[in-house]
């Protein structure tokens, strides 16, 4: 199971995965105009569910890099203002770049460092918190290709 997670946070972000999708396909058949624009009925936006997502990525990644974790759930939606395309690409690049870079050290991850506490004990193992950001993130990729995908 542990040696799988590696391969299913590749597979969310380039695929293949059992959802026939992956992030980096919706942003690259997507125009940036799509991912900004706002949705129906006061849900967030595609932009601004990639931005959550990435967002507790990141902070993983820094935990996992040695650092402290200094996220907040009140800051996971705030995605800066994307004035242009040019912008826009700049963070996606940033983004997909974390991925990989997560990928790497999940990939050199052995028994004892899956299971051993995830910043501080409270918050569970490093394990518990790869598979909640994994299927956290699944569950939003659902909701942006549903958007990007309506009228």
């Amino acid at each position: 199971m542990i040696s799988t997670l590696a391969q299913r946070l590749e597979a969310l972000f380039w695929g293949p995965n059992w959802t026939e999708t992956s992030l980096s396909e919706l942003i690259e058949t997507h125009e940036f105009d799509r991912w900004v624009r706002k949705p129906k009925m006061g849900v967030n936006s595609p932009a601004l569910l990639l931005f959550h997502i990435a967002y507790y990525q990141s902070a993983q990644l820094g935990v996992l890099k040695g650092m402290p974790l200094t996220a907040k759930d009140s800051e996971s939606f705030a995605a800066p203002n994307w004035e242009n395309e040019s912008q826009w690409k700049d963070w996606v690049n940033k983004v997909l770049a974390e991925a990989r870079e997560m990928h790497q050290i999940l990939k050199g991850l052995d028994q004892q460092q899956w299971m051993s506490p995830f910043a501080d004990p409270k918050y569970g193992t490093v394990l518990q918190n790869i598979l909640g950001m994994i299927e956290h993130s699944y569950y939003h990729m659902g909701q942006i290709r549903m958007q990007l995908h309506s009228n």
